[in-house]
């Protein structure tokens, strides 16, 4: 019984085994099944970034190789033998029109046609996509670790996007350039906290990536100062040097906890005062404004001066400090909005030196200083700045 039991188990297992040689991936290579679209190239392009600013950056990529696909959508890639290939690939399909394989969207993430992975010469990868919508749809559930908390990653990018895409994508005017900006803050935040939280030096570096394709982190440069902190010491990646002379504070905006700059300031009155002699007893909103500025004088009219009405004799101070050129515009302006709060400028337009020294290209900005002129917070407007100030004060 026991001699005809061990027969069957062997007849058994021989038909689970495939015949002949084995068809077990080979470590490294890399599979895929993308649904195919007309308009696209049946093709998948290996792209290596050579820099941190190449990760979410087009044209910018060097191409590695690439994979024609079946006509069922099927490819599989291996590098040639002895190549080494580098720990971040990019993954991208391109439309049939582009004459650039390096070609990256990144201007919509619900279109961009490009996903980073980690490459792993152990293992095989297997994914799949859809060619229209390669980012978006991408998926690799049996991935390791790192390429599963960019799946993670591309998941909050794409959901962050979908919310804030309304806003992001519409023509900017006066009306809602602020709201474009506070959807900006919001379609970030996750990216922040998935960097700042995240243990993998990789993902941590798309994440940063894509919170600014463009480059552009004056509104978010803590996300640089915060990011070299935790890895300059932590990882040997020659992206983290690269990260830390981004993150060099003579070149960013000044820093949410620092002091802000104690700058002589050309006041309305005809006098020159110490900023740090001007802050409130308990909060100041320096507010950098000027006359032209549409959404400056929005923010005036509809939130400054509510609060300093209010709040002036509880701590609050605001001191305003506008880049205007022309001093009879600036004036009116400030009687127009009905700005009494200590008012001051260079009247030295963009060259302006405050606006220098505090390294930022961008108006409406404020900062938020406590009673020592620290940094508390800064660029919060409209609901957001009014509903700080009230807290602050309430618990100060």
């Amino acid at each position: 019984m026991i001699y005809r039991l061990s027969i069957l188990l062997g007849l058994a297992a021989a038909f689970l085994l495939p015949l002949g040689c084995s068809t077990q991936p080979a470590p490294g290579s890399i599979h895929g099944h993308i649904t195919l679209t007309k308009g696209w190239k049946p093709v998948v392009y290996i792209l290596q970034p050579p820099s941190l600013s190449a990760v979410a950056t087009s044209f910018q990529a060097t191409v590695l190789d690439s994979v024609v696909l079946d006509a069922s959508g099927q490819f599989t890639w291996s590098p040639a033998t002895g190549t080494i290939l580098p720990d971040l690939l990019l993954l991208a399909v391109q439309p049939a029109g582009s004459a650039y394989p390096n070609a990256l969207d990144v201007e919509s993430p619900a279109q961009a046609n490009y996903m980073p992975i980690r490459y792993d010469s152990q293992r095989s990868m297997h994914f799949t996509a859809q060619i229209d919508h390669f980012q978006r749809s991408f998926d690799n559930p049996n991935a390791t670790a790192d390429n599963l908390l960019l799946l993670k990653l591309k998941q909050l990018h794409q959901q962050a996007w979908q919310q804030e895409n309304p806003l992001l994508t519409a023509p900017p005017t006066e009306q809602n350039l602020m709201e474009q900006a506070e959807a900006l803050t919001r379609f970030r935040q996750p990216l922040i906290q998935f960097a700042d939280t995240t243990t993998a030096f990789l993902p941590a570096m798309v994440a940063l990536r894509w919170v600014s394709p463009s480059g552009d982190y004056e509104r978010v440069p803590e996300v640089l100062a915060t990011q070299c902190q935790r890895w300059r010491t932590t990882t040997s990646h020659p992206w983290a040097q690269a990260l830390c002379t981004w993150a060099d504070e003579a070149n960013l905006p000044v820093l949410v906890g620092r002091p802000i700059p104690n700058f002589e300031m050309p006041m309305l009155a005809g006098d020159t005062l110490l900023l740090h002699s001007l802050l409130g007893k308990k909060l100041t909103i320096l507010d950098i404004w000027a006359a032209w500025c549409g959404p400056c004088r929005v923010e005036n009219r509809n939130i400054l001066a509510p609060l300093w009405q209010e709040h002036a004799a509880n701590g609050l101070q605001i001191i305003g400090y506008s880049i205007d050129g022309d001093r009879p515009y600036w004036e009116r302006a400030i009687v127009k909005d009905q700005a009494t709060w200590p008012q001051a400028s260079h009247l030295q337009g963009d060259e302006a030196p405050f606006f220098t020294a505090l390294r930022i290209a961008t108006i409406p900005a404020n900062y938020l200083l406590d009673a020592n002129g620290t940094i508390i917070a800064k660029n919060l407007h409209g609901a957001a700045l009014t509903q700080f100030v009230q807290a602050y004060l309430s618990q100060h």
